[in-house]
C-alpha cells in the first residue's frame, strides 16, 4: 500500500518541481517579464503584435526596464549549407535579445548595434548547437563557415550553447530583425501599422511589474495620441515570463499533486487500519511487556517505530516504482514541458516522499497505538479476550473507512467530469471532416518565390504532379490548416459605419479546398479556376460573418482588408460556406474570409500548406511518393510538417485525454486501497 501510495506521489512532485519550482535558465529569471501589444475591441482587449516603430519609442522611453529586446514567434527557415535543403525553426531578433537573457556564444559573437540597423544590410546569422555539430561538424573556424538562408547567403557569426534554443525553445538559428524587409515583406520596419513583433524586458533590480506597467500604459497613451491614424485602440501588456509559460499549467499540476496526496493518504490509512488488526493479535504479548516494567511511552514509542520503519521500507519501494513511472508520465503527457526542465526522481524527492510519508503514517497511527496499548495491558491477559476491538475502536475503524472511501469516491467523481468533459470536446461538430486527409507544408520564404507568378506556377506544377502519384484523389492548396492560429486583420464591410473595422480570420485557398475538407458551401459558389490575377476580385465567407448584411444576403456584397484608405482591393462576396472551428479543438476564432489563391497567393506568412484526400489507401502510405513527387517540382523547398489532420487534432486533444487517463487511474488505485482497507477492518 506504501509502496503504491508514495511512488504515485513521488512521480507526480517530480514534475511540480521540475516545472513550477525550478527557476527559470536565466540569471535573475523573476526581472524578466513579456511585453505584448493589446487591440481594444470594444470593452475587450484581446493580445496584439507590436510594430517594430513601437518598439523603438518603447526602448528609448523606458525608464522602469533595464532592457528590452525585440523578437518574433517561431518563424520558418529553408536553409541549405550542402546537400539536401532542410527546413529549421529561428527567431527574429535585436541586438540585445542575448545579453539580456544572460547568454554568450560558445564560438565567435552576437549581433552588434550596428547590425540592428535595416541600413546595414547585415545578412549574418547565430546558430543553435545543433545545427553547428549538425552542418558544420562543430568547426570552430567561422571565418569560412556561411549558409544560404532562403535562397540568400548568411555568414555565420556564432554559435549558442548547447541547450539554448531561445524563448520560443524551438529556435536553431536566430537573424536580426533588421532582415525583416527582405526575409518577410518589403517596409516591415518603416510602417507602424505592421506589428509582428513581441518584447522581453529585464526589470530594474527594484523594479515592480506593477510600475512597469504604468508606465507601459503612458508610452502607449502617448504613441495613440501622436499617431491616432494607426494606434488607436493599442496598448500594452506586460507578464512575467514565468507566468507566461506556467500560468495555466501550474494549477492542472497543483491537481494532480492533490490528487496524489489523497492516494498516500489512502495508502496511510490502509497501513493503520492493517497495524489495528495487528495490535489485536498482540495484545498478550504487549501485556507480557507491561507485566516486564515497559510503560506505557515506551510500548507506545515501539509501535510508532515500527511504523516509522514500515513506512522509509515503503518509501523506498514507492522511489524504486516512481523512477519508473516518472519518465513514463512525462513522455506520455503531451503538456509540452520546456526542454531545459528535466523531470527525473532525485535524492530530494526521495527525501521529501519520505519525510511525508513518515508525517502521515505518525499522524495517522499515534491514536491507534495508545489505544492499543491502553487495550492490550493486563485486563486482555487476564480475561483473554479474542477477536474483539470494543466500541471505541470499532468506532475508529470505521472512521478511517469511512474516510478511505470518501476520498476514492472524491477522485472518482473528479476522473468521471473530466472523461465527460473530454468526451464532449471530441463530439464537438468542427465544420470540416478530418478523417483521413494527409496534410503537408512548404516554407515560401524562399526569394526565389516572392513573385506571386511564380509561386501561381508552383500550385500549377504541385497539382498536376501529385495528381498523378497513384492513390491520390484531392489535392487541395491554401495557407494553413484547420488548427492552425492562422492569420487575422480588420476589414471594412462597404456600406456598414465601424472605424475599427471587423476582425476576420484570412484564408488563400484553392478551388478545391472546400471539397478536401468536406466543407458545405451554403449559398453561391467556390472558387474555380476562372478566378485568375487577371478576373475582379472575389471571396467567399463563412456563414458567422454573412449574418452581419441583412437577411444574410452576403452574395455580391463588398468588404476590404485594412482601413477605407487602404491600398487593398475591394473583394465580392460570391459565396457563402459552412462556420469552421479553424483553432480545432483550442476554442473558437473569429469569422473566415477565404481568398482565391491564384488571385492572393499566401503572404503573411508565406506558408504554402497541402492537403491531399487519398483514393482506396491509406493517408500514411502516401507520404514518401508525395515527397518525391515534390521535391521534382521544387527541388529548392523542403517539404516538412507532414501529418494527418485527424493527428493534429489527436495532439490537441492529448492533454484532456492524458488528465481523464491520469485522473481515472488514480481514482482506480484509491478504490483499490479502500478495498483493502475494507478488508483490514473486517480481518
Amino acid at each position: 500500500s506504501l509502496a503504491l501510495g508514495s511512488g504515485v506521489t513521488s512521480s507526480i512532485f517530480s514534475v511540480v518541481r521540475a516545472v513550477i519550482l525550478t527557476p527559470l535558465p536565466y540569471p535573475a529569471p523573476d526581472r524578466l517579464v513579456l511585453i505584448t501589444g493589446t487591440k481594444s475591441q470594444g470593452a475587450e482587449a484581446q493580445d496584439w503584435p507590436i510594430s517594430y516603430l513601437d518598439f523603438q519609442d518603447l526602448r528609448d522611453h523606458t525608464r522602469a526596464f533595464a532592457e528590452v529586446a525585440a523578437r518574433t514567434e517561431v518563424r520558418s527557415f529553408n536553409i541549405a549549407v550542402s546537400g539536401e535543403p532542410e527546413h529549421v525553426n529561428g527567431e527574429m531578433v535585436s541586438a540585445g535579445y542575448f545579453h539580456l537573457l544572460g547568454k554568450a556564444p560558445i564560438v565567435g559573437r552576437t549581433f552588434s548595434p550596428q547590425e540592428d540597423s535595416a541600413a546595414s544590410g547585415a545578412t549574418t546569422a547565430v546558430i543553435g548547437h545543433d545545427l553547428w555539430r549538425r552542418h558544420f561538424a562543430a568547426a570552430r573556424d567561422l571565418d569560412r563557415q556561411d549558409l544560404m538562408l532562403n535562397g540568400e547567403r548568411y555568414k555565420v557569426i556564432g554559435v549558442m550553447p548547447a541547450g539554448f534554443k531561445g524563448l520560443t525553445d524551438e529556435a536553431e538559428i536566430w537573424v536580426p530583425v533588421s532582415r525583416a524587409s527582405s526575409l518577410l515583406a518589403p517596409r516591415y520596419l518603416e510602417k507602424r501599422n505592421f506589428r509582428w513583433l513581441s518584447v522581453v524586458g529585464r526589470l530594474m533590480p527594484a523594479g515592480r511589474l506593477e510600475t512597469a506597467q504604468a508606465e507601459l500604459d503612458s508610452i502607449a497613451s502617448a504613441l495613440r495620441r501622436d499617431f491616432p491614424e494607426t494606434n488607436k485602440g493599442i496598448g500594452f501588456r506586460s507578464v512575467r515570463l514565468v507566468d507566461f509559460w506556467y500560468g495555466d499549467l501550474r494549477p492542472i499540476l497543483l491537481t494532480l499533486l492533490a490528487a496524489a496526496v489523497f492516494v498516500l493518504l489512502i495508502a496511510c490509512a490502509n497501513v493503520s487500519n492493517l497495524l489495528v488488526v495487528r495490535g489485536l493479535a498482540r495484545h498478550e504479548e504487549l501485556a507480557l511487556r507491561a507485566a516486564l516494567g515497559a510503560t506505557s511511552p515506551r510500548l507506545v514509542r515501539q509501535l510508532l517505530t515500527e511504523s516509522v520503519l514500515l513506512a522509509v521500507l515503503g518509501s523506498l519501494l514507492g522511489a524504486l516504482f516512481a523512477v519508473w513511472t516518472t519518465q513514463l508520465l512525462a513522455a506520455s503527457s503531451a503538456v509540452g514541458f520546456r526542454s531545459y526542465v528535466a523531470i527525473r526522481v532525485d535524492a530530494v524527492v526521495v527525501v521529501v516522499n519520505i519525510a511525508l510519508t513518515v508525517a502521515c503514517i505518525l499522524l495517522a497511527n499515534l491514536v491507534p497505538a495508545i489505544s492499543t496499548i491502553r487495550a492490550g495491558l493486563g485486563a486482555r491477559l487476564r480475561q483473554g479476550i479474542k477477536g474483539t476491538s470494543g466500541l471505541g475502536r470499532l468506532r475508529l475503524q470505521n472512521l478511517f473507512v469511512v474516510a478511505e472511501v470518501s476520498l476514492a469516491v472524491v477522485l472518482l467523481v473528479g476522473a468521471g467530469l473530466m472523461i465527460r468533459e473530454f468526451e464532449r470536446l471530441r463530439r464537438i461538430d468542427l465544420g470540416f471532416r478530418s478523417q483521413d486527409l494527409l496534410t503537408l507544408r512548404f516554407d515560401l520564404a524562399d526569394r526565389h518565390y516572392r513573385e506571386d507568378e511564380r509561386v501561381r506556377a508552383l500550385v500549377r506544377g504541385l497539382a498536376d504532379r501529385l495528381a498523378q502519384v497513384p492513390g491520390v484523389g484531392t489535392v487541395a492548396f491554401a495557407s494553413d490548416i484547420p488548427t492552425d492560429q492562422g492569420f487575422t486583420t480588420l476589414f471594412q464591410i462597404e456600406g456598414q459605419t465601424n472605424d475599427d473595422g471587423v476582425l476576420l480570420h484570412v484564408h488563400s485557398v484553392s478551388p478545391e479546398y472546400f471539397s478536401a475538407l468536406g466543407i458545405p458551401l451554403l449559398k453561391g459558389r467556390g472558387c474555380t479556376a476562372q478566378d485568375t490575377e487577371t478576373a475582379p476580385p472575389v471571396a467567399v465567407v463563412s456563414r458567422g460573418l454573412a449574418l452581419r448584411w441583412p437577411g444574410e444576403r452576403a452574395i455580391g456584397q463588398r468588404l476590404k482588408a485594412g482601413r477605407l484608405d487602404a491600398d487593398s482591393p475591394w473583394l465580392t462576396v460570391i459565396g457563402v460556406a459552412g462556420d469552421v472551428k479553424q483553432l480545432g479543438l483550442q476554442g473558437d476564432s473569429p469569422p473566415d474570409v477565404y481568398y482565391c489563391l491564384s488571385q492572393s497567393p499566401p503572404r503573411t506568412p508565406p506558408i504554402l500548406s497541402l492537403l491531399v484526400r487519398p483514393a482506396g489507401v491509406s493517408a500514411s502510405s502516401l507520404v514518401s511518393p508525395l515527397t518525391r513527387a515534390a521535391r521534382e517540382v521544387a527541388a529548392t523547398l523542403p517539404l516538412y510538417d507532414v501529418a494527418t489532420l485527424e493527428q493534429r487534432l489527436d495532439s490537441q486533444a492529448a492533454r484532456g485525454r492524458f488528465l481523464a487517463l491520469l485522473m481515472s487511474l488514480f481514482s482506480m488505485l484509491a478504490l483499490v486501497l479502500a478495498v483493502v482497507g475494507i478488508y483490514g477492518v473486517i480481518s
